[in-house]
């Protein structure tokens, strides 16, 4: 027998449901092939874990996600398949929606904040300019009184 051949039959033989003929066959090739023993091998082990598995009930959203599957023919409305979707979804939606709202409304906060610090620094930088141009205004009287007191000085010894 071919590999490929004995590989789809494997999982039948190690439970018992081929003929005793197929059965001796399979187990002729297993003695001599490595990589079908191989793949016999992993087969059990897989067989094994899944025999020893917990059975778990599924979650409550899985039978709208089966509802949305078998009404998937020609005759399901868009807006069926979306409210099945919506009821499957709904607490991740609101869950995303409140955090978009907490997002945007701390951006909106940053914003604000910045934009009153900018007006701050604006302000600061108007009344410093305005020192400037006094103290400028203070040094061009000094220069002109100085000036004057020397032209004084020249005209009247």
């Amino acid at each position: 027998m071919k590999c490929s051949r004995i590989q789809i039959n494997l999982s039948d033989y190690s439970r018992g449901l081929l003929s005793a003929e197929e059965s001796r066959k399979i187990a002729e090739h297993l003695a001599d092939c490595a990589e079908c023993r191989r793949v016999f091998e992993d087969e059990r082990r897989l067989a094994d874990i899944f025999a020893s598995a917990e059975n778990r009930e599924a979650p409550r959203d899985v039978w709208y996600l089966v509802e949305a599957g078998i009404q998937t023919d020609n005759k399901t409305t868009v807006t069926e398949k979306i409210n099945v979707w919506l009821r499957t979804y709904k607490r991740r939606l609101a869950a995303a929606a409140a955090a978009a709202a907490v997002i945007c409304s701390v951006a909106v906060t940053i914003n604000v904040h910045n934009a009153a610090v900018e007006a701050e620094k604006n302000r600061a930088r108007e009344a410093l300019a305005m020192m400037h141009l006094q103290i400028a205004g203070v040094d061009q009287q000094t220069s002109t009184t100085e000036a004057m007191i020397a032209e004084i000085e020249k005209i009247a010894p």
